[in-house]
C-alpha cells in the first residue's frame, strides 16, 4: 500500500512539472529521492536492451522501483514484442493515440492464387492519410484489373510481376517490376497486376485511410453488373449476341492465370490502342537500382516527385536501413509519417506536445503512424540491422531534424533553452550541424 502510494504521490507530481517527467533521484533504500529541477535520471529512463538481445530473457512490468509484477499470467509473447509499453521510461507522459498495429492481427483475405491483409483507418484510427495492403500472388495469379479513389505507391518484396495501366487520355502503360522496385496508379486509373512465374509478394500503400481492398471497382465484376443488351451495344455486338455470356458470376478479386505465361514482349505487342502508350511520365520506378546515399550508422533512399516522374503523384516514400544500434535521428515532418517494418525491431518515443510522449517498440510487419509535427526517433534495437519504409502523403519528401535546430539557432538562444555549455556546443556542432538523418551507435 505504502508503495502504491508513492507512486501515484510522484505521478502527481509530474503535472506540476513542465517537462513532463518524473524527477527522481539514484535509489537508495527507502529513499525515493528529490532532485526537483532536473529531467529523470538515467536509471529511470535506461533501456532495457536484453530484452531484444538476450531471447530467454522476460519482461516485467515494473523498471526499477516502480510498478509491480504480475499477480495474472501474463503473455510473454507479447510483451517481448512490447516491452517499453509493458514498462515505460519514466520520459513518457501523458496520452498518444495508438500509433502502432501488427499486420498480423489483420484479417486476411485468401483465394485461389493468392491472399491480401490489410490495416486501414478501421484497424488504426489515428492514421487517417494513408492505409496499407501487403498481398501475395501466386506463380501466374492476377489481381483483377480494378480501380479506386486513392492512389496507389506500391513496393516490391520478392518475385516478378507485369503491370498495365490505361490514363485519361486513353493511353497504355505496361512495365515489369522485381524485388525493390516501385510502381504508382494515380486515382481512378484502371489497372491490372499480373504474378510471373516465380509468383510475388508487395506492399501496398494508399493516399488515404479510408480505403478498403474489398471495395474496389473491380473490370469483370463491372460487366456481370450490367444488363446484357447494354454490354451487346456498348460493343458493337447484336442484340442477342452471346459473346460476353461466360462474365464470372462472382468477384475474381485474386485468381490463377492460365499457363504458360506469355512474356512482356509478347504481351506489349498484342496492344493495338490507337491513342499508342504512355511516353512523357511513367508509372514505374526502379528503386532496387538507385544508389543508397551511405552515413555511418546505416543508408536511405527517397523516392519522390524530383526522381519519380509519375502522373499526380502525391506519396513519397523514404527506404532506411538501420545497423544494430544505429538511430534514425530526432526529427518531425510537416506531415503525418506512415512506417512500415521489414525486418528488425526499433524502437520509438513520440513527442506529442504539450507534455504527452510515448515510447513504443516496432517489430517486422509492423505499421507504425506518427502525426505531423511530432519529434520522434527510431532506434534499431535489435542484433539484426532494422529496415523500414516511411511513407508521406505529399510529392517531395521534407524533414526537420533537431539536431540542425540547435546548431544552426544562435548559440545564446540554445544555451538558454537547453542549459549547455559552449563545449558542449562545440562537441555537437561537426556530428548534426549538416542535418544528418542517421547516427551509429556511438554512446559506450
Amino acid at each position: 500500500m505504502f508503495k502504491k502510494a508513492v507512486y501515484f504521490a510522484l505521478l502527481a507530481g509530474t503535472y506540476a512539472q513542465s517537462n513532463g517527467t518524473i524527477d527522481l533521484a539514484d535509489p537508495e533504500p527507502g529513499n525515493w529521492g528529490g532532485n526537483i529541477g532536473k529531467a529523470a535520471t538515467k536509471h529511470y529512463n535506461d533501456f532495457d536492451y536484453e530484452v531484444f538481445m538476450n531471447d530467454s530473457y522476460i519482461p516485467r512490468p515494473y523498471r526499477y522501483e516502480l510498478g509491480s509484477d504480475y499477480t495474472v499470467n501474463e503473455n510473454v509473447m507479447m510483451d517481448r514484442q512490447s516491452p517499453d509499453t509493458l514498462a515505460p521510461p519514466t520520459v513518457d507522459f501523458g496520452s498518444i493515440e495508438n500509433p502502432r498495429w501488427h499486420m498480423s492481427d489483420s484479417y486476411n483475405r485468401l483465394a485461389i492464387g493468392g491472399y491480401a491483409r490489410q490495416q486501414t483507418v478501421k484497424d488504426l484510427p489515428v492514421a487517417v492519410d494513408i492505409a496499407g495492403v501487403d498481398m501475395k500472388l501466386e506463380p501466374g495469379a492476377f489481381r483483377e484489373s480494378h480501380w479506386h479513389e486513392q492512389s496507389e505507391w506500391a513496393y516490391m518484396f520478392s518475385g516478378r510481376v507485369i503491370i498495365s495501366a490505361i490514363n485519361p487520355d486513353g493511353q497504355t502503360f505496361m512495365g515489369e517490376l522485381g524485388p525493390g522496385d516501385v510502381w504508382f496508379f494515380p486515382s481512378s486509373y484502371i489497372h491490372s497486376i499480373q504474378a510471373l512465374e516465380d509468383g510475388a509478394e508487395f506492399l501496398l500503400i494508399f493516399d488515404s485511410g479510408e480505403f478498403d481492398e474489398n471495395s474496389t471497382f473491380l473490370s469483370a465484376e463491372a460487366l456481370s453488373r450490367i444488363p446484357k443488351s447494354v454490354i451487346n451495344k456498348n460493343f458493337g455486338l447484336a442484340k442477342d449476341a452471346t459473346d460476353f455470356d461466360n462474365i464470372p458470376a462472382q468477384q475474381l478479386y485474386i485468381f490463377r492465370g492460365e499457363m504458360p505465361i506469355p512474356s512482356f514482349e509478347e504481351q506489349k505487342k498484342s496492344i493495338n490502342n490507337p491513342f499508342g502508350m504512355m511516353e512523357n511520365q511513367t508509372l514505374l520506378f526502379p528503386l532496387s537500382q538507385m544508389p543508397w546515399d551511405e552515413y555511418d550508422g546505416g543508408r536511405v533512399r527517397i523516392v519522390d516527385s524530383s526522381n519519380f516522374n509519375a502522373p499526380s503523384l502525391d506519396i513519397t516514400v523514404a527506404q532506411i536501413q538501420l545497423d544494430s544500434g544505429s538511430l534514425r535521428t530526432l526529427h518531425w515532418h510537416e506531415t503525418a509519417e506512415w512506417d512500415f517494418i521489414i525486418s528488425g525491431t526499433l524502437r520509438a518515443t513520440i513527442y506529442a506536445g504539450n507534455g504527452n510522449s510515448r515510447t513504443y517498440d516496432f517489430n517486422a510487419m509492423d505499421v507504425g503512424y506518427i502525426e505531423a509535427n511530432n519529434l520522434h526517433y527510431l532506434e534499431c534495437v535489435s542484433e539484426e540491422p532494422c529496415e523500414f519504409l516511411a511513407a508521406f502523403k505529399t510529392s517531395k519528401y521534407n524533414d526537420f531534424e533537431f539536431g540542425q535546430f540547435v546548431t544552426a539557432t544562435p548559440r545564446y538562444t540554445i544555451q538558454q533553452h537547453l542549459r549547455i555549455t559552449d563545449e558542449t556546443f562545440d562537441a555537437i556542432q561537426e556530428s548534426v550541424a549538416n542535418k544528418q538523418i542517421i547516427v551509429p551507435n556511438n554512446c559506450k
